[in-house]
């Protein structure tokens, strides 16, 4: 008899993914190979109890569940991290009980996976030591010129750290609060920089100080395996200073990560972002699907086999 959601469930032993997770986590993304995929961020993974890990035939496997206006949703932020073969068998287990994956157009060669729908795609930067040439090149030199230029007058001082400091920390969830109420950006940022300062594997920042000691720029960066993920940029839209450095420190996230492709994520529902990402120059892109269960999960299946879920799950650090 095949086993229902709530067997699948008990058994894999499910629990919220912390920053520890890391080092368990990242050999596995290298070891699995693929592009890189920015839900492999731990920082965002850990950052909010809808998101679960677990294991199934041996394979981790990482869940985002939550209740969306009454209806459950249960799917794979990215495809079990074990060996193919055991792959393909726990997707199409977790199939039968109604929990679906986003998949890459890799992924689905991979795994020989039929059944899909387009969802979304994800942009790549390539590393490198120095911006391109042409127009993307000239407004990431741009940025950099800016940052030496009022580094040299006194305006502005730039950290680049591996780390964050118990000040530099504070600074940067006042910037990111700031940020949000100007630009009404996506809840749970200041959870996100919480979780990264908490990682205990590769990760780069770099932050831009005004005179005053507040943080008008930052850019967070870290490993998911052989790649990297670009998971906070954002700047003070009050501040003068700030306008034109983006390009400047996504140059230098380049450089930092210079043998590595890095993931910026989809640019699904956000007014223009699609363009700014575009204008960091773009080296690739990855069709993101998701696969289509067998059946639809029931709310009642859900609450039985999720008995604590709350229908707003709360972050981190909350």
């Amino acid at each position: 008899m095949a086993p229902d959601l709530k067997d699948l469930i008990q058994s894999g032993n499910f629990r919220q993914v912390t920053p520890a997770d890391a080092t368990t986590l990242l050999p596995l993304y290298s070891e699995c190979g693929g592009p890189p995929r920015f839900w492999r961020s731990i920082s965002y993974l850990s950052a909010s109890s809808a998101n679960v890990i677990g294991t199934h035939l041996g394979c981790m496997v990482v869940l985002r569940r939550k209740i969306l206006h009454g209806h459950p949703m249960l799917y794979f932020l990215f495809p079990p991290l074990g060996p193919t073969p055991i792959v393909k068998k726990v997707l199409a287990e977790y199939a039968e009980v109604g929990i679906s994956a986003k998949v890459s157009d890799y992924d689905i060669i991979q795994y020989k996976l039929r059944f899909h729908k387009k969802d979304n795609d994800e942009h790549f930067y390539q590393g490198a030591d120095n911006p391109p040439e042409g127009k993307i090149g000239k407004h990431l030199r741009y940025g950099l010129n800016r940052l030496a230029r009022f580094a040299e007058e006194g305006k502005i001082k730039l950290v680049a750290a591996q780390t964050l400091t118990t000040t530099e920390l504070h600074a940067c969830l006042t910037c990111a609060k700031k940020w949000y109420v100007q630009r009404k950006g996506v809840r749970g940022t200041e959870y996100v920089i919480r979780a990264f300062a908490a990682l205990p594997t590769k990760k780069h920042a770099h932050i831009v100080y005004d005179n005053q000691n507040n943080v008008i720029a930052l850019s967070l960066t870290e490993s998911i395996g052989e790649h990297a993920a670009i998971i906070v940029r954002l700047r003070d839209y009050e501040s003068e200073l700030a306008t034109g450095l983006i390009g400047g420190l996504h140059a230098l996230d380049c450089q930092v990560w210079k043998d590595s492709l890095l993931t910026i994520g989809s640019a699904v529902g956000v007014t223009g972002l699609e363009h700014h990402k575009e204008a960091l120059g773009v080296s690739q892109q990855c069709m993101i699907y998701k696969t289509i269960p067998i059946k639809k999960i029931t709310i009642e299946e859900y609450k039985e086999a999720w008995p604590t879920i709350t229908t707003q799950p709360k972050g981190l650090f909350e």
